[in-house]
């Protein structure tokens, strides 16, 4: 009998130690499942971020870049090394101006978006320091967790210039033909 019992103890450990590893197992295989499928998802969202024909840029908590788009950094002439580094990088390699005033790093629509300022169809002049600038319209808006924390912001930028320069040339048409019209009665 005491044979018996320590047979049915070691069989007992090793079905534990058994059923153990095969736990450890499947959580090895669902850890590399949760990577696999997050790494194809990160692939997706990059490849759709460098399609979109609107520039995307955001940052985290701190103000750090965290993600731009192709369309973003040619608006700006800037390089992938952006990303980590404060706003304040950025005070010398872009202009940004609102209503004709050039705004500091911690006035651009991103920032305010961060501290959860309004960014709904905000217009700027912008574009890498002394030009060429662009006619953006940002929309932009804060990012947060589940429990209400900041985790950053997230905006958009859509270039608006030539629809500017058309309606500019539009207005100046219409200028000329009233001028015209005044002239000639």
């Amino acid at each position: 009998m005491a044979g018996t019992i320590g047979v049915l103890t070691r069989l007992r450990a090793a079905l534990s130690d058994a059923a153990r590893r095969r736990a450890n197992l499947a959580d090895a295989d669902r850890s590399a499942t949760g990577t696999t499928l997050l790494a194809e998802r990160q692939r997706f969202l990059d490849a759709l971020l460098e399609t979109i024909d609107v520039g995307i840029i955001s940052c985290d908590a701190e103000g750090n870049f965290m993600v731009s788009n192709r369309v973003e950094r040619a608006m700006f002439g800037l390089d992938d090394r952006v990303e980590g580094r404060p706003m304040e990088h950025l005070r010398t390699r872009v202009d940004v101006f609102e209503d004709g005033r050039r705004l500091e790093p911690h006035e651009y629509p991103l920032m305010r978006a961060l501290r959860g300022e309004d960014v709904t169809h905000l217009e700027v002049l912008a574009g890498p320091t002394g030009g060429p600038h662009r006619n953006l319209v940002v929309r932009g808006r804060q990012i947060a967790g589940s429990g209400g924390e900041v985790l950053g912001a997230v905006a958009a930028l859509t270039d608006v210039t030539a629809e500017r320069v058309a309606a500019r040339e539009l207005a100046e048409q219409h200028r000329r033909l009233a001028e015209a019209q005044r002239l000639g009665h």
